[in-house]
């Protein structure tokens, strides 16, 4: 896979939207659960869970997009030490 800086983007802002609306629905389901079951505090904890885990998902793809990007890095590095030294190497040849 070909990754660059637009795939480490796309994943970067699915992590940011899932947090983002983790907060908002934690938010919500705090000022509702005022004054309601434990019941209620479960299922509240039960999806900020499973929004993390959403989260930490996409966090994972990002991490496997960042290593491809870094890979991909490391290998134009290393073609662009080894032409320079097949240039010097010409150049003492010739």
């Amino acid at each position: 896979m070909r990754a660059g800086i637009g795939a480490v983007i796309n994943c970067w802002e699915g992590v940011e939207t899932i947090l983002a609306k983790a907060t908002a629905d934690a938010n919500t389901m705090l000022a509702s659960w005022e004054g309601s079951s434990a019941s209620a505090f479960r299922n509240l904890m039960a999806e900020w869970l499973r929004v993390m885990y959403l989260a930490n998902e996409r966090l994972k793809d990002l991490d496997e997009v960042l290593k491809d990007v870094l890979n991909e890095q490391v290998a134009k590095e290393g073609d662009r030490a080894q032409r320079m030294k097949q240039l010097e190497f010409n150049k003492q040849l010739g």
